[in-house]
């Protein structure tokens, strides 16, 4: 970490930069050169930034519920608190861990916090282990203020979740666009199936489009390797992972050509 004296110069200027961004008066990429000029811009400090960042964000929400108590609306509101992606802080590459998401799908990527406080306190404290979709949370949203959704609408409302915990299992998809290649997962119970796409068959086939093989492929158990270490179509493959793989692949498949068709149907709307 850095000296004491050295951070609080860091810190002034963060805050520094942050007051002239909310002005408009800088763009959002000087940020890493305020860090590279200060000798700073390294794992442990990027890491501290961050966590006090997720602080901050903390306080704030706090604020902002409290406030919903003065005014007499929290109890009967709809509160929903989530996120887009994760972020890596030299997980998988010492040199990836500043603004490093959007190129892979791995789990701290992905598993992001979903926090769903209901009106009334219906369900209070209950937690749910299953996994959960972005698309799920307006039709949730819909279905609670008992609202009509839209028929193009993707997703489903995540109540039975909540109503009868262990009851359903949800396959997730998720895609990493970043990267002129592609990746795209699927995950289904315990399994995770991605597959890796090069950039000359984006190119040439778009991103929908999955070739018959894959640049990479890989399968993991997330309650053996929650960590995603062992790939299990490295090496001698047992049979039963060949089956999942295939039901995997083929159910990823599918969604990928719906998803073509629910743009297109979009489009000519």
């Amino acid at each position: 970490m850095l000296p004491e004296e050295r951070a609080a110069d860091l810190r002034e200027a963060v805050e520094r930069y942050g007051n002239r961004l909310r002005r408009g008066e800088v763009q959002p990429g000087r940020f890493k050169s305020i860090l590279v000029r200060r000798n700073a811009f390294e794992l442990p400090v990027l890491e501290a930034l961050y966590v006090g960042s997720v602080a901050d964000t903390d306080r704030w929400v706090g604020h902002f519920l409290e406030k919903l108590r003065t005014l007499g609306l929290y109890e009967r509101a709809l509160i929903v608190l989530t996120s887009d992606h994760g972020e890596e802080f030299g997980d998988r590459s010492p040199d990836a861990f500043y603004d490093a998401h959007g190129h892979s799908l791995w789990r701290e990527m992905v598993r992001v916090p979903l926090i769903v406080k209901l009106p009334g306190q219906q369900a209070a404290g209950t937690r749910v282990a299953g996994a959960s979709r972005g698309v799920d949370v307006m039709p949730t949203a819909l279905d609670v203020l008992r609202l009509p959704g839209s028929a193009q609408m993707q997703g489903t409302s995540l109540r039975p979740l909540w109503e009868d915990p262990g009851s359903e299992t949800r396959t997730v998809f998720v895609e990493a666009l970043e990267e002129l290649g592609e990746e795209k997962a699927i995950q289904a119970g315990r399994y995770k199936y991605l597959v890796r796409i090069g950039a000359e068959s984006v190119a040439r086939r778009g991103r929908v489009f999955i070739p018959l093989a894959p640049e990479w492929r890989g399968l993991y158990d997330l309650e053996d390797d929650p960590g995603e270490t062992v790939n299990l179509l490295q090496g001698p493959t047992r049979a039963e992972h060949e089956t999942r793989v295939s039901e995997l692949d083929r159910t990823l498949r599918e969604h990928m050509a719906r998803s073509e068709e629910h743009t297109s149907e979009l489009q000519a709307h």
